[in-house]
């Protein structure tokens, strides 16, 4: 392979790794954003870490040299860059579920219309929480982060050696089943207040509805149940806030403590 073939292989791979990223990178994979704007972004920080990533593959030996050599080298460098965007993912995905579960309870599921933004049926209450979280994703220099982490991963896991485990270390995919358990942990604990309210006010109405059973439950219920559900969340947000801004500082460090070759440690 001539110094022109090279350079055009270590590129595609470094292209392959940031794009990666976008296919599920919060904000990064939204269709709000259009798929040209999305392409030459990946483009122009492939040029960017091009150098690191030359002289990495260089180091390591790992670049390719047949076509089916850099085929498999293109799915193990999209499958990093995937990776590193689903862990940021998974803490607004939690946020999410917990948004899910909340609208059930307080029965704003009734009203889910389709969110082209989110690709998915939402409710306002979902929509409010899901860019509360994205909003503390983008604040915390979350988008920074992970373009920061791909850099650097170059060093960690050269371009070529993604499916072989790289030099210094596995790749990112240990991560994904810890920030996993992490998202539903946050979903759990931006429910928890509202579902225990909720499942107090269902025992109060079911008494009061075996004492007075003239009592249409239903219609007097299910306003209760918004008017509760959203005072209690009100006052729930400031905690909220600081249970995503926890989890997602926590995720970033790891994909960064990753990339700099600290190992696949979730803080505790």
């Amino acid at each position: 392979m001539g110094a022109l073939g090279e350079m055009a292989t270590v590129w595609m791979l470094a292209l392959g790794r940031v794009g990666g990223l976008f296919v599920f990178a919060p904000v990064l994979a939204s269709v709000a954003i259009p798929a040209r704007v999305r392409v030459l972004l990946a483009a122009v920080f492939a040029v960017v870490i091009y150098q690191g990533a030359a002289s990495a593959a260089k180091r390591a030996g790992a670049l390719p040299a047949d076509t089916v050599s850099v085929t498999a080298a293109m799915i193990g460098e999209v499958s990093v860059g995937a990776a590193i965007g689903l862990i940021a993912l998974l803490p607004i995905a939690g946020l999410q579920t917990g948004a899910a579960v909340l609208s059930q309870q307080i029965g704003f599921a009734l009203g889910a219309v389709y969110n082209p933004a989110l690709e998915t049926e939402s409710d306002p209450l979902s929509d409010l929480l899901s860019y509360l979280g994205l909003g503390v994703f983008m604040a915390m220099g979350g988008i920074e982060a992970m373009f920061i982490a791909v850099a650097r991963s170059v060093e960690v896991l050269p371009p070529g050696a993604a499916l072989s485990g790289g030099i210094g270390g596995a790749g990112p995919w240990g991560l994904v089943v810890p920030v996993f358990a992490s998202g539903l942990e946050i979903a759990l604990r931006v429910s928890a207040p509202v579902m225990a309210v909720m499942l107090l006010e269902t025992v109060a109405t079911s008494i009061l509805s075996k004492t007075l059973p003239s009592l249409n439950v239903f219609s007097v219920g299910l306003g209760l149940k918004v008017v509760i559900g959203l005072g209690v969340l009100a006052a729930s947000l400031a905690v909220i806030e600081l249970v995503v801004d926890e989890e997602v500082g926590r995720v970033m460090r790891a994909v960064l403590r990753w990339s700099g070759g600290g190992g696949e440690t979730l803080e505790p």
